[in-house]
């Protein structure tokens, strides 16, 4: 499982089950990138499933970034009801 991670990396060399999950409106790393790494195919058939989390900014996991915050150019955001969905 991977919280709003860098969907740049290369899909080959993913060889593991992944669950990715991410905020819409995440500018720093975009859900849409993640789209297409798990559009991808892989060599070891490793399936790669996402959840994209409307409304919510990277960051949609962490308690104290209410309310929230510009750190480096990009917007962090706490999201409760995105946050409660991800630990289930």
């Amino acid at each position: 499982m991977s919280y709003y991670p860098d969907c740049s990396i290369s899909a080959a060399i993913m060889t593991a089950p992944t669950l990715i999950l991410i905020g819409e409106a995440d500018d720093w790393t975009p859900a849409k990138t993640c789209r297409g790494l798990a559009a991808l195919p892989r060599r070891e058939g490793a399936a790669v499933e996402f959840t994209v989390y409307p409304g919510a900014y990277h960051g949609f996991d962490v308690r104290p970034l209410q309310p929230g915050i510009r750190y480096l150019g990009h917007w962090l955001e706490y999201n409760e009801p995105a946050a409660k969905d991800a630990e289930e």
